[in-house]
This record gives structure tokens, sequence and C-alpha cells, in this order.
């Protein structure tokens, strides 16, 4: 992984971490948390993936690949993946 993706994926890591912490209250996020297990819901996923879409375009997460994998770190590479920027 070059130091371009490295930052990328820390600034994805942090998107992210922020928009958990702002849905659910949550203080301390690790790799492994899953959005359903934190709380998230149908319509908390509905504004997540909005934000994702917002940050990192309209393909950098789609809801079958929140369902299909919820934890943390996960979703960080996925966008890492997808994301256009």
């Amino acid at each position: 992984m070059d130091d371009g993706q490295l930052t990328l994926n820390k600034d994805i890591a942090n998107f992210v971490e922020t928009a958990w912490r702002e849905l659910f209250g949550a203080t301390a996020i690790r790799p492994s948390d899953s959005f359903f297990d934190l709380g998230g819901t149908s319509m908390a996923a509905v504004k997540f993936i909005t934000a994702i879409e917002r940050e990192f375009g309209l393909d950098a997460l789609s809801p079958e690949e929140l369902y299909e994998d919820p934890a943390f770190g996960s979703i960080v590479s996925v966008i890492g993946k997808n994301a256009s920027l």
C-alpha cells in the first residue's frame, strides 16, 4: 500500500468513526465493531450511506456492502477501494 492509499484510508477511517459517533453516541470504535451491533437500523444505514456518498462518491458504499460485512474495518476498506477521489 502506498502512502497516498494509507492517507486515504486514514481519512476514511476518521470520517466513518465521526459518523458512527454521531449516529450511535459511541465513544470508542474498534475495527471489529459492527454497524448493527452498535445500534444501526435501516434508517441509520440510509443516513450513513448518504454521508459516505457525499464525501467519497456515489459508488463508495452500497447498501449490500454494508449489510454483507458491517464491521468498521471492512467498511473502511470497501470505501477505500470504491471511492472516486
